[in-house]
């Protein structure tokens, strides 16, 4: 689950910032202030604007020179698929008070900055500089709202870094300008003196640039410019690379369903599963006796089987279970191995225990005795606590390894390890869900994204079912429904069901088989009313020690669950901006940027 949200993470990484506009780079400011800011614009017939800003700085301590940003590009308020680009080029850039004018230019996140002066030069005081640029794309022809040729520029952006004290702009245009406006502060919603002069304009404020800007706006008769309309581009966002139509939902729900379809088929146990055709599943062929092996989509019921498959360890079996060793299998290894007279579990708290090493010879299976050696690797007693310490990081781990490669190797009941084919089926689902979602981005371009979907859902799938991708020999089969049918007799069986054996402890020896399945309280609730009716005693005091004055059933279910979870923990420790309106209402106009000194 862990590595599923991961991917759901990875992939909202990678689409998420299309949606996003960026916002102008910045340079590191400087101190000071620009006590004079000047604009002398000239539009022709064709929307091109010809700007000669010059600026007056005055550094408070020293710095290097100035920078400004302008905007490439803007999105438009009633078209989200597309950019309005800004078109610049600069020009020459002077000092009339001499200061280093070397000038580089940079364009990033659709901005253009501009850092004027040298490293190698610093100034204080107050300097003057020019900039000459070009722009196109400032032009609104017939205006919807004021049915006129609208010139409506930010001539100052919200992003400059310092304050402006006086701002003037000068503009010329090809005719008569009709009508004008002028607006200052962070929306544009201060109005600011403008005037007109037959095809000139002037605009002025003061108090601005600190994150206020200055838009000016003049109206020409509708028509003045010809083909000044602004460049358009592509804007992608989930809109418009992911939309939902009948068309495009309609072939991503049908290639979800082909691709779900087929991992469910494939991790179907009746189709990956052997099985001895002609026997009675549990049934193992005689030795000598020929047997055919294939696959069986009967579903045979499950026939209840009074003791585990013989010399089948719980943590093997629970490993068979679900091709997985999990903590409740090497807690079940553990509890199994007490039972048999290795170790004795000790409760000195509610959440404490100590295990004692018994040092019974009676011959291991490597796992075990593996398992053993590492766990008393430092004496022949510790504690749960003791277990947190790093000495002890790979026992959990190991143990694990090691069953998986028991069930293939030694006992042969999967036709490959399944850890290694867990593994294999998670990397390729992360693979089809990076296809999907590369698939989505590169079919987004046309409009089709969401076709990415369907193999994104896919690639999921395929981690949920990772585990389920491991095939069972005939045998691991046959094991396998006498395990189911044990497993029946644990969770079903009523007192007067218990079948006891002679000279077997028939409570404790299938106890590691019930804590596995995850029915320990309801075993020991099973033997509490046999010992009731005078018909069991309890006798774990060879291989178990509870907390407290004498023998609680309640009390040692509960003690098990939660030694099964503090030993898994205490190993696993171990381990462990818009546009659109009239500009004679203000609210901003093209272009804008800002600025300020480094």
């Amino acid at each position: 689950m862990k590595r599923l949200w991961m991917t759901l993470l990875v992939l909202l990484l990678v689409v998420a910032p299309l949606a996003v506009a960026p916002t102008p780079a910045r340079a590191d400011s400087g101190d000071g202030r620009i006590t004079d800011y000047r604009v002398v614009a000239s539009v022709d017939a064709g929307g091109t604007t010809s700007v000669q800003l010059g600026i007056t700085y005055s550094f408070d301590s020293t710095g290097h020179g100035i920078y400004l940003t302008f905007p490439l590009r803007q999105a438009i308020a009633d078209d989200p698929d597309h950019w309005r680009m800004l078109d610049m080029t600069i020009g020459a850039v002077t000092s009339p008070s001499g200061a280093n004018t070397e000038t580089s230019t940079e364009e990033k996140d659709g901005n253009l900055l501009v850092r004027v002066g040298s490293e190698a030069e610093s100034y204080s005081g107050v300097q003057t500089y020019e900039v000459n640029y070009t722009i196109r794309g400032l032009i609104a022809p017939g205006q919807a709202q004021s049915g006129l040729d609208e010139f409506n520029w930010n001539a100052i952006g919200t992003g400059w870094e310092v304050p402006i004290d006086a701002a003037r702009v000068s503009l010329t245009g090809p005719t008569a300008v009709s009508r004008v406006s002028c607006f200052t502060g962070a929306d544009f919603d201060r109005p600011c003196p403008a005037t007109s002069d037959g095809s000139a304009a002037t605009f002025s404020a003061t108090g601005v640039g600190d994150g206020e800007g200055m838009q000016v706006t003049a109206g020409f008769p509708a028509g003045t410019f010809a083909g000044a309309d602004a460049r358009l581009t592509r804007r992608f966002t989930i809109g418009n690379m992911f939309p939902l139509t009948p068309l495009t939902g309609g072939v991503t729900a049908a290639l979800a369903a082909l691709g779900l379809g087929a991992v469910f088929q494939r991790t179907r146990r009746s189709r990956r599963d052997q099985v001895y055709l002609g026997l009675t599943p549990g049934v193992l062929p005689a030795p000598g006796q020929e047997s055919t092996i294939g696959y069986d989509t009967t579903n045979a019921p499950v026939a209840v089987q009074f003791t585990p498959p013989q010399g089948a360890r719980p943590g093997e079996l629970g490993t068979l279970t679900d091709a997985t060793a999990d903590d409740r299998d090497v807690t079940a290894t553990l509890i199994d191995l007490a039972v048999r007279g290795h170790l004795k579990i000790t409760q000195t708290g509610k959440k404490d225990w100590t295990l004692t090493s018994l040092g019974r010879p009676d011959r291991l299976v490597d796992y075990e005795a593996a398992l053993l050696g590492k766990i008393f690797s430092r004496g022949n007693e510790v504690t749960t606590d003791d277990l947190r310490d790093s000495r002890y990081s790979d026992a959990l781990s190991a143990t694990k390894d090691a069953l998986h490669a028991r069930v293939k190797t030694d006992l042969k009941w999967f036709t490959a390890n399944p850890a290694h084919v867990r593994a294999g089926a998670a990397a390729i689902g992360v693979l089809i869900a990076l296809a999907g979602a590369g698939a989505g981005l590169l079919l987004g371009l046309v409009g089709w994204g969401l076709v990415g979907v369907a193999g994104v859902l896919t690639g999921l799938f395929v981690l949920a079912r990772s585990n389920h991708f491991g095939a069972r020999t005939a045998t691991g089969s046959a094991v396998l429904a006498q395990t189911r049918g044990f497993e029946l007799y644990l969770r079903t069986a009523e007192a007067d069901q218990i079948r006891f054996e002679e000279g077997v402890d028939v409570f404790s020896r299938y106890l590691p088989y019930a804590v596995m399945f995850g029915v320990a309280e309801r075993w020991t609730k099973v033997f509490a009313e046999l010992a009731d009716q005078g018909r069991y005693t309890f006798n774990t005091a060879g291989w178990y020690v509870g907390y407290g004055y004498g023998f609680s059933y309640h009390g040692f279910a509960s003690s098990l669950d939660s030694l099964a979870s503090t030993m898994s923990s205490s190993l696993q420790h171990a381990t462990a901006a818009t546009s659109g309106g009239s500009g004679f209402s203000g609210g901003g106009g093209f272009g804008g940027g800002g600025g300020g000194g480094w």
